[in-house]
C-alpha cells in the first residue's frame, strides 16, 4: 500500500510538475475560449492531487490512520519528489555528455 501510494506520487509529481500538461491545456483553453484560463486547484497542484488521490485511493482500498499519514507525507514532499525527478533527470544528461565527450576524445 505504501510504495504504492508513493508511486501515485511520483507519478502525479511528473505529470503535473515536469510534463506541462496543465500549461498547455490552460494554453489550448485560452485560445479556444479567448479569455485567459488558469486550470484550479487541485487540478494544477501536485500537492493537492496527490493528496486527494491518495485519500480516495486508501478510502477505496483501506483507509487507516497510518495510511492517511503516509498521503499526507507524500503530499507534503511532492515538490522534493518533484526537483529530484528533475535532479535524476539532469544526472542522465550530464553523462550523456560525458560520455559523447569521451568519444569525441577517441
Amino acid at each position: 500500500m505504501i510504495l504504492d501510494l508513493f508511486l501515485i506520487t511520483i507519478i502525479i509529481c511528473f505529470i503535473i510538475d515536469i510534463s506541462g500538461i496543465i500549461e498547455s491545456i490552460e494554453w489550448w483553453l485560452s485560445k479556444w475560449l479567448k479569455v485567459p484560463c488558469k486550470i484550479p486547484k487541485p487540478f494544477s497542484c501536485s500537492l493537492c492531487s496527490t493528496f486527494w488521490i491518495g485519500l480516495i485511493y486508501i478510502s477505496i482500498l483501506d483507509f487507516s490512520l497510518i495510511n492517511l499519514l503516509f498521503v499526507c507525507l507524500f503530499a507534503a514532499l511532492s515538490e522534493e519528489i518533484s526537483n529530484f525527478i528533475m535532479i535524476i533527470k539532469q544526472l542522465v544528461h550530464w553523462v550523456q555528455d560525458t560520455i559523447v565527450l569521451w568519444l569525441q576524445k577517441q
